[in-house]
């Protein structure tokens, strides 16, 4: 954290992160997290990723799926793939195919 005080909440728990403090969310389910700015000051935070691509990103709390074949916020081809969805709308293997 650079400045401010936002809301760092994670699978279990939420709490308020304090200027120079350094929170590390791992891959996966488990590294789950959302920061909200819920004062009136404002925020800066610096991220750090390791920009690997190909790239999913689980949403738990609207149970969507953001597959991506370049690293978010990095450079990204015109027709680069990108998909939003939820796993119920999985389609079989050969649908579509003949």
């Amino acid at each position: 954290m650079l400045a401010g005080r936002p809301t760092l909440r994670s699978l279990d728990t939420e709490r308020v992160l304090s200027p120079g403090e350094v929170v590390g969310c791992p891959a996966g389910p488990t590294g789950a997290h959302r920061v909200d700015n819920r004062t009136n000051e404002k925020v800066r935070l610096l991220v750090i990723s390791t920009m690997i691509a190909p790239e999913l990103n689980e949403y738990p709390d609207s149970g969507k799926l953001w597959g991506l074949s370049f690293a978010p916020g990095g450079p990204r081809e015109a027709d680069a793939p990108e998909i939003l969805g939820r796993p119920e709308d999985n389609l079989d293997y050969l649908d579509g195919e003949s």
